[in-house]
């Protein structure tokens, strides 16, 4: 017998979920489940690999593709291709605000005159870089 593959998303069962959804108006929890899989599966790809807020990421990714289910058009043929453009997009999203907050921090600690931290390192506050 051959094993399931779990982090394989059905795309028939995802445009279901889809129709589904849409008519109730609010997500199942079966869509969200699929989102997930979809944001941890992306979260494997190389380029997303190695950061220590991967657990946000994929938290960020499945909430906008949730957010952002009934604007899928329904005539539309493939709607995993759709929502993973929506989960790239958060993660390089997540990416963008991360650096932002750490160049932020970097340029407050030069202006005040404290040493840069290294990756890792504890500040005399306590603090983790």
């Amino acid at each position: 017998m051959a094993r399931a593959k779990h982090h394989v998303i059905d795309g028939a069962e995802l445009k279901r979920q889809l129709v589904i959804s849409q008519q109730q108006k609010q997500p199942t929890k079966e869509l969200i489940d699929l989102f997930y899989k979809m944001s941890r599966h992306m979260a494997t790809a190389p380029n997303f690999r190695g950061y220590s807020f991967v657990e946000d990421m994929i938290q960020f990714g499945a909430a906008t593709a949730t957010n952002k289910y009934d604007r899928f058009d329904l005539g539309r043929e493939y709607p995993h291709a759709y929502f993973s453009r929506i989960i790239y997009h958060s993660f390089v999203h997540v990416l963008n605000v991360e650096r932002k907050q750490r160049d932020a921090v970097k340029a407050l600690r030069a202006h005040y005159g404290l040493p840069e931290l290294g990756h890792g390192e504890v500040d005399d506050e306590g603090g983790i870089d």
